[in-house]
């Protein structure tokens, strides 16, 4: 069974026995569901218009499929991810990711993320006395209905908070130093660990779409406090999950390239400096001049630290060879130039990667939001 079944179904897995299992399903699901609880406040109600009126009516007809099918996706992101980067992990650590995984999708995880929402379920339930009071004259009994979609609009945002925070806690290990050190080849050549950048990426966008909803909540249908409690922390997830990722990443990655900065300098030490029973002849001052200054003269990269390293790199290779010799050793020319490469790719990581995942994760977000409106419009 891939890890994405465990995930979607382990946490609620009593409720996941009845839901569908196919994404078209779900989303029907998700939509019959707001229709449902509208054609109930018309039976319900004592004036059907006041609930056509009804501008917190209005709003959660889109907010609530949109609300299930955000908690769905972040499962099925979380899912892909550890998948992705179980694939990726050096065979010893594999064991200790998969148990984090696990952790994330355990019932004390789940409970865990149950009573995070209960401090903002208790500010609701103090709004929905006043809400019911007030609109009992025109509502009558669909007036409790409202309160009711909140609560479930509070369980779907527990899975969301529950798959992202979940999400950086797994991708800090994917990231940590003893899975990638000595590895950014495959990072910064061959591509290899963007799955935890998607990840954050994709994250960040459901949060933005879950806070970008909320602020059109307040502002037009006059949230309550939760409302405005979740706007604030919606913001410093956005921006949590935008940049763990890439920062952790960057920084191991850092690390990685000044160790093999080291292990290329020591072999460059082990080089010898002249044939043996000859002295070295001395090395015209010009000839220097002109092969330092092509390191120190051309400007390769904007980071100042980029560039500083390469021309060490370089000055270090001229100075290590044998006096009177201009060739290189082959081995250590590879070396050289495969370290410089690199360098210059960690020089520009991070825009492309971020605009070019950005890109592939906003398609299924807008596709999420996409049905939520239909289903808005459907109703009305």
């Amino acid at each position: 069974m891939l890890v994405a079944d465990r995930a979607l179904r382990k946490p609620t897995r009593i409720a996941n026995d009845f839901l569908p299992a196919s994404p078209g399903s779900f989303m029907l699901l998700a939509l019959g569901m707001s229709v449902g609880f509208r054609a109930l406040g018309y039976l319900l109600s004592n004036d059907p218009a006041a609930i056509t009126g009804s501008r917190d009516w209005i709003y959660h007809a889109f907010w609530l499929p949109l609300h299930l099918l955000l908690a769905r996706h972040a499962a099925i992101v979380f899912s892909r991810n550890v998948d992705n980067c179980l694939a990726f992990a050096v065979p010893a650590r594999a064991p200790m990711l998969r148990a984090r995984a696990a952790s994330v999708t355990s019932a004390r995880a789940w409970l865990a993320s149950l009573l995070l929402i209960v401090p903002f379920v208790f500010l609701d339930a103090m709004a929905a006395v006043g809400y019911v009071q007030d609109n009992f004259e025109t509502q009558g009994r669909a007036g409790i209905l409202i309160p009711c979609i909140w609560l479930i609009e509070w369980l779907a945002t527990a899975q969301i908070w529950l798959y992202v925070i979940g999400s950086i806690h797994f991708n800090s290990a994917v990231l940590a130093d003893e899975n990638l050190l000595g590895r950014h080849e495959e990072v910064l050549l061959a591509g290899e660990a963007r799955a935890p950048l998607l990840c954050s990426v994709e994250n960040a966008l459901i949060t933005a779409v879950y806070g970008l909803t909320t602020v059109g909540y307040v502002w037009y249908a006059d949230g309550q406090m939760s409302d405005y409690l979740v706007m604030g922390l919606s913001t410093l997830l956005v921006l949590v999950c935008f940049c763990t990722a890439l920062l952790q990443l960057k920084a191991v990655l850092r690390r990685s390239l000044d160790a093999a900065c080291m292990r290329y300098l020591e072999a460059l030490d082990r080089l010898p400096r002249s044939a043996p029973g000859t002295e070295a002849p001395r090395i015209d001052y010009t000839a220097m001049k002109e092969a330092v200054g092509m390191v120190f003269e051309r400007q390769f990269t904007k980071d100042a630290r980029v560039q500083e390293r390469l021309r060490g790199i370089k000055l270090a290779t001229v100075l290590a060879l044998p006096p009177g010799s201009p060739a290189v050793p082959p081995d250590i020319y590879s070396r050289a130039m495969l370290l410089i490469e690199c360098e210059l790719r960690f020089a520009e990581f991070g825009a492309g990667e971020v605009r070019s995942l950005a890109a592939r994760a906003l398609m299924p977000v807008l596709l999420v939001v996409g049905k939520s409106v239909g289903g808005l419009f459907g109703v009305h």
